[in-house]
């Protein structure tokens, strides 16, 4: 089937601010150079203001939108430009009916779990974290294969009540891309349990990374990081929240 996006979903990445679509995913490549203005790091006259307004004033293109800036400055195709973005907008994914059979969610293939290991690392997450969750199935690498090159992915797994795949959220090791795979069910994301089952402290984070990187800062202030629970919501989620507890 071929790639899609619906109106909603249009309508929503439209909305998003190019400004601070930019400042959470490439800060790095970004200066301050106004008040309301930053400017590229590397093409100084790429400028971004504060109003979502863009131009790349060598280049004489610019926009509104951060979904513009991704076609005409990243080279992303219109549907693959509003799937990014949307993926800062996790209330536009519908959750399941409770009860309803999961059945049309697979895991990837396994594919560069080195290099997920490397782009993890590369994010700060130590290895006794990284360890644990890759020898337990939570993380592992897949490949995508596109007319022009072949990306890594960096696969993030949550499991049911009984132990079971049933959520597998995506974060490319290049790039932006980030979604989760077809059939995934918001209830069950990320998460890395207690060492002992009756931990009392649940931890939420919007992301598996932000959850890997709190167990290293833990880990590096000599803190016994397995002592709680870590809970990524899938975004904003409160189902996954309901349904641990």
């Amino acid at each position: 089937m071929k790639p899609y996006v619906t109106e909603e979903q249009i309508r929503a990445a439209k909305a998003v601010n190019t400004l601070a679509f930019l400042l959470r995913h490439q800060s790095e490549q970004f200066k301050r150079v106004g008040r309301t203005e930053y400017a590229h790091c590397g093409h100084d006259s790429l400028k971004v203001s504060s109003n979502g307004k863009w131009n790349w004033h060598s280049k004489g293109v610019g926009g509104t939108t951060a979904v513009q800036y991704l076609i005409k400055v990243e080279g992303y195709d219109f549907v693959r430009a509003v799937q990014i973005v949307c993926a800062d907008a996790p209330f536009l994914s519908s959750p399941p009916v409770i009860g309803e059979k999961n059945s049309g969610f697979a895991l990837p293939p396994r594919g560069d779990s080195f290099k997920a290991y490397q782009y993890l690392a590369g994010r700060g997450v130590c290895d006794e974290v990284l360890a644990f969750c890759f020898h337990t199935g939570r993380v592992y690498g897949t490949n995508r294969k596109t007319a022009e090159r072949e990306y890594t992915n960096c696969v993030f797994v949550g499991f049911d009540e009984s132990g079971n795949p049933d959520h597998a959220g995506l974060r490319g090791t290049q790039g932006f891309f980030r979604g989760n795979v077809t059939g995934s069910d918001k209830r069950h994301p990320f998460c890395i349990p207690a060492e002992k089952e009756g931990g009392s402290t649940l931890a939420l984070y919007e992301s598996p990374i932000d959850a890997m990187s709190d167990a290293s800062l833990r880990i590096r202030r000599g803190e016994a990081w397995r002592g709680q629970h870590y809970l990524s919501l899938d975004g904003l989620s409160m189902l996954p929240i309901e349904t641990f507890l």
